[in-house]
């Protein structure tokens, strides 16, 4: 039987209207940025003077903010709106199990996030171009990119549960998160930070510093995703509806 959270998300990810608009203000944001910064010289210019074209750096940038941002308000359900069923409707109107919903909903927000990332992909290899740097950088920004993203998105999920209870949490939440994120790990734990990571990727001559954000991005999701399930188990166990977990 499949898993109908998953169903749910092809028919709101793929072939929603909003959702189709969105996928391609990012390629297109993605595309222009690119163009807006190409350089003015050659790479021999460049190589010369002993310096490095902004666009792949501003590409990156602009891509991890956009990724980030998109995730965040899908994990919030603020695009689809009614299209997405509430998570207290999943868990108090029907008898599917715990690891069912759980499973559902993380597994369709990592394959959209993935999705997200490679619609710039491709703004990112060629910008890699005139900045002289090779696949292996923009490759490993790419997992910072994706980690950043998928982060943003189980945070968005709980928020969104917790929200639905609370109208504080619901508005407030996403922007809390976002400057947690984007501000405060530049002093707290600057490994977190997706921009430093990502900007650090163009001119690095070991990819050791990029990867290691991207690893402290994956433990920060991991950890999300825990608190995701906890979150839902609980809220299962208070309406008095809890069930097997599959």
């Amino acid at each position: 039987m499949p898993n109908p959270l998953l169903t749910e998300a092809v028919a709101v990810y793929l072939r929603g209207r909003r959702y189709v608009v969105v996928h391609i203000t990012v390629a297109l944001t993605m595309a222009l940025t690119a163009v807006a910064v190409w350089p003015h010289h050659s790479f021999l210019y460049f190589f010369r003077t002993g310096t490095q074209p902004l666009v792949l750096l501003a590409t990156l940038i602009v891509q991890v903010v956009l990724v980030t941002g998109v995730s965040l308000a899908a994990g919030l359900d603020r695009i689809a709106g009614s299209a997405i069923i509430r998570h207290s409707e999943w868990l108090e109107r029907t008898t599917l199990p715990i690891g069912v919903i759980v499973r559902g909903k993380l597994l369709a927000a990592v394959s959209h996030t993935a999705v997200l990332t490679l619609l710039g992909l491709p703004a990112a290899v060629v910008a890699a171009g005139p900045a002289g740097s090779g696949l292996a950088p923009v490759l490993a920004a790419q997992i910072v990119v994706f980690m950043s993203g998928s982060a943003a998105r189980t945070a968005g999920m709980i928020i969104a549960h917790f929200g639905e209870r609370n109208y504080v949490v619901r508005i407030t939440g996403g922007w809390v998160f976002l400057a947690l994120l984007f501000v405060a790990t530049i002093t707290v734990y600057p490994p977190l930070n997706p921009i430093a990571a990502v900007a650090s990727a163009p001119g690095a001559t070991v990819l050791d510093p990029v990867l290691a954000s991207a690893g402290s991005l994956a433990g920060a999701t991991l950890l999300l995703m825990i608190v995701y399930r906890v979150s839902l188990a609980r809220h299962r166990v208070k309406t008095e509806r809890e069930v097997p977990n599959a």
